[in-house]
């Protein structure tokens, strides 16, 4: 996977990835599981995409 400094397109592909986990876990997991499960982004980052779109751990 090629890291892209600021490109929309990597965004959306790594957000979309992380809404993936957190669906096919049924929003149990909080920001660190998806992080351990996610690799190659860091827990900050996670937080922050699962924060933006509202995806909380129930």
């Amino acid at each position: 996977m090629e890291k892209e400094c600021g490109s929309t397109h990597t965004k959306k592909n790594r957000d979309q990835q992380i809404g993936d986990l957190c669906k096919q876990h049924k929003f149990r997991y909080g920001y660190r599981k998806i992080a351990a499960l996610y690799t190659g982004v860091c827990e900050k980052t996670v937080q922050r995409v699962m924060q933006k779109y509202g995806w909380q751990c129930r």
